[in-house]
């Protein structure tokens, strides 16, 4: 009996087929075949589900992106067989938010934050760098760096690294940064900075005596690992300088993270004062409640936010600290 004949009897007896037959030179011959229910039946095999993907098909891909990069990337989708054009279509989408929440990192970054895992994208990552330019999404295939300059001496073992010798700034690997055993020098300050321009400029002004940092959006978890254990061996306060929106202000978050967790202060910078404290702390508040002592927030992150600019505005208005250049 053929592997055929049994799969074909199986799929009669528990229903997933109907089938007529005829009687052919004393054989039972099937003549028409005719599935009850191939959606469902698809899945029971683990296989995908075509109808479905075509419908999830038709309703993402009418949605436009307004980035014209990532539009024009959608629409050499189409005439792509479905099941693969969906998959694409799914990694703009993350690279849409990815670029909205102003993100920086490697592939295996993005991946883990598309796909959930690090390894999810090696059969996508061709056709992606082919229809966009991921550097200018800060998504880096080379090894991730630090910019930074500071009165400082790194050491590692039997190595040192004199950071005096720059007069702008100098990028180091996280890999090297996490070798550093210790720090020689004296800074008043850390001070992180969002806008790269701002960044340049503040490093050349301020770099002769604070450490002075490019902050990239929201940055790696390696990223951040290797800032604290620069921290962690040069203990001071930070400033730093976002643009004063919601997203800037939870890269503001972000990174404060680091000094909160090393119980180190820290305070806003170059971020406009009259902004600040016009700040719409209600834009984060729901419909139905807008006090600022409800706390009926849309998410625990703009509760944060929130929270943090009632801190902010008593600071602002006694010490005017987030002013200056």
């Amino acid at each position: 009996m053929s592997v055929a004949y049994e799969l074909l009897q199986r799929l009669l007896r528990e229903g997933w087929i109907e089938i007529e037959e005829e009687r052919k030179s004393g054989q039972w011959i099937t003549t028409w075949l005719h599935f009850v229910d191939v959606s469902s039946l698809r899945r029971a095999l683990g296989l995908k589900d075509l109808d479905a993907e075509r419908e999830a098909w038709l309703i993402e891909s009418s949605v436009l992106f307004s980035d014209a990069r990532l539009q024009s990337a959608r629409d050499s989708l189409d005439g792509m067989p479905v099941s693969k054009a969906l998959t694409y279509l799914r990694i703009l989408r993350k690279l849409e938010v990815w670029a909205e929440e102003k993100r920086f990192g490697t592939y295996r970054d993005f991946s883990q934050f598309a796909a959930e895992s690090t390894k999810a994208m090696k059969g996508q990552w061709k056709w992606l760098e082919s229809h966009v330019n991921l550097e200018d999404f800060c998504i880096q295939g080379h090894a991730l760096v630090i910019w930074l300059r500071a009165p400082l001496v790194l050491k590692r073992e039997q190595y040192v690294s004199d950071l005096r010798f720059a007069t702008t700034f100098q990028a180091f690997t996280i890999e090297d940064l996490l070798n550093v055993i210790a720090v020689d020098g004296t800074i008043t300050s850390w001070r992180l900075i969002e806008n790269r321009t701002s960044f340049e400029r503040a490093a050349r002004k301020h770099g002769a005596t604070d450490g002075v940092i490019w902050l990239p959006g929201f940055p790696s978890d390696t990223w951040k690992k290797a800032v604290q254990h620069l921290v962690n061996l040069k203990s001071v306060s930070a400033y730093i300088a976002c643009d004063p929106d919601p997203a800037g202000i939870e890269i503001a978050l972000h990174a404060a993270a680091i000094w909160d967790g090393l119980k180190l202060p820290w305070f806003p910078w170059m971020m406009s004062k009259s902004v600040l404290e016009e700040f719409p702390v209600g834009h984060f508040f729901d419909n139905a409640s807008r006090s600022q002592s409800s706390f009926c927030l849309t998410s625990h992150s703009g509760m944060r936010i929130a929270e943090k600019l009632l801190v902010w505005r008593p600071t602002l208005s006694r010490t005017g600290t987030c002013t200056g250049d």
